[in-house]
């Protein structure tokens, strides 16, 4: 049978779990930004941006099987930022500690999968 810090070991290697996935999610997403607003036209537009990399959409046209008419299918990439795309400090930063909290979460996933696997070996009552 488990003893009880065993069970709060795995508990937390859940929690620990759960914000590591959320956290290197929602870094390397293109659309953790989203702003919408109005063209010089007076169109609306929507610009989705992330720390790496951007949502790009393209529109094709396919002709249907019979020859008449087409079909219009939108696609979604992420595209990584130009070179010549000029990073401030602020975007820097962000970018710098998304790699720290990426590392250290590892860190913590690693130690809390071996305490929640290592709990009672270190035990004095074993001989």
């Amino acid at each position: 049978m488990a003893s009880k810090s065993q069970g709060f070991s795995i508990l937390s290697l859940v929690f620990i779990v759960t914000a590591f996935c959320c956290t290197w999610a929602g870094s390397i997403r293109c659309n953790f930004l989203k702003f919408d607003g109005f063209d010089s036209n007076g169109q609306p537009f929507t610009m989705e941006l992330g720390l790496w990399y951007y949502a790009f959409y393209t529109w094709v046209l396919q002709q249907s099987g019979s020859g008449i008419g087409f079909s219009a299918y939108q696609y979604e990439t992420c595209n990584s930022y130009a070179e010549y795309t000029p990073i401030d400090s602020t975007w820097k930063a962000a970018q710098a500690f998304a790699i720290i909290t990426f590392m250290f979460g590892l860190v913590t996933l690693i130690s809390g999968c071996v305490s929640a696997c290592a709990t009672n070996c270190f035990r004095s009552d074993y001989g």
